[in-house]
């Protein structure tokens, strides 16, 4: 095979790997997406800044750390952005969907989580889940 014909098949190959390429939201991938239903993403610092946890499901506990990180989730959210073009997530203060709550709204950001919620998050789910509560 000429060095030509060799060049031309090898680019026809990466382009059709590129089109059996998936997009969309990935699930912690450390980017906040709104494709595939929508991402919550929980956020270390203020005004949905800093390292980031991002999700399309629902956590009944917090055992992750930001994506990049070894810094858990649990009891360190400050901020928190909801992605999902339909669905509220309620988010919680403790295991398993229980304690103190607050909503993040369908595209909503939260820029600062309230005293009773700040830094104590431990679980999240999209209401559309029929295990969460609401």
């Amino acid at each position: 095979m000429r060095k030509a014909q060799l060049i031309a098949t090898v680019a026809a190959a990466l382009g059709v790997m590129a089109f059996a390429t998936p997009a969309g939201a990935a699930s912690y991938d450390g980017s906040c997406q709104s494709s595939n239903g929508g991402e919550v993403c929980l956020y270390r610092d203020a005004s949905a800044r800093g390292i980031v946890y991002d999700t399309l499901y629902s956590k009944p506990s917090y055992t992750g750390t930001y994506y990049g990180t070894s810094v858990s989730i649990n009891n360190s959210v400050t901020s928190v952005k909801n992605l999902d073009p339909d669905t509220n997530v309620e988010l919680f203060t403790n295991e398993n969907y229980t304690g103190n709550q607050t909503t993040a709204w369908s595209g909503a950001t939260l820029h600062q989580l309230s005293s009773l919620t700040n830094d104590k998050l431990s679980s999240h789910c999209f209401w559309n889940n029929s295990a969460c509560p609401m």
